[in-house]
Order: C-alpha cells, then structure tokens, then sequence
C-alpha cells in the first residue's frame, strides 16, 4: 500500500544554503561560478523567492560537499521558548549614579556583558 506524504510547507532550502555557504565562507559569486548558478538565482532561492530544481539542488549540494538531502532537510529546530514573569521577579540593578536602576530583561548571564 503507497502512503501519500503530507506536509504544511516545503522544505526551506534558501536558510540551509545561506547558512552552508557562509560557513563556508563563501560569497554568492563564489557559489554562483563554483556550482554554475547565477548569483540572481542563488539570492532568489536563499531568500525563499524561488524554489530550485531538482538538477540545481544537485549542482549546490556537491560545490558545498553535501548529500542532496542536507538542503532538503526541513529538520525542525528547538525555538526558546518565552516565559511571562511577574515584576517581582525581574532583576533590577540599582544605579551609581542619577538615581536609575537598570531592569534585566533579557537573559541573567548578559547583563554584564554590555555597556549602557
């Protein structure tokens, strides 16, 4: 018996081949002459305007040496999730000078790593 596949939305290659090409330090002309695709179609299809064809998914996945089905994947990554917290229980930083106080908002480990 033949099960059909069912699925919301194809796979996002455009975010896979950006992210493959950068680590790779590669530029969309770097890409565009080592693969034989025009650097036009290449930022069309890293910016979800243009699905490529089979043969051009081909051409991309071995001048960035991986199987087809690394840009095909539509491997679903963990999203952090957003927690509502009562005001007591964000961190307020009180100021040295001027009478301010600072109020994390964003993660704890941060707060000191940037100047305000």
């Amino acid at each position: 018996m033949n099960k059909a596949v069912t699925t919301s939305a194809p796979p996002e290659v455009g975010a896979t081949l950006q992210r493959l090409r950068l680590a790779r330090g590669l530029t969309l002309e770097d890409l565009s002459r080592i693969a034989g695709v025009s650097k036009s179609m290449l930022s069309q299809i890293e910016r979800e305007k243009a699905n490529p064809t089979i043969a051009i998914t081909w051409r991309l996945a071995n001048a960035l040496g991986v199987q087809i089905g690394e840009l095909l994947s539509s491997e679903v990554r963990a999203v952090d999730l957003i927690r509502v917290v009562d005001a007591h229980e964000i961190p307020t930083l009180p100021g040295s000078h001027a009478g301010y106080s600072l109020r994390i908002l964003g993660p704890m480990d941060l707060a000191g790593k940037y100047e305000w």
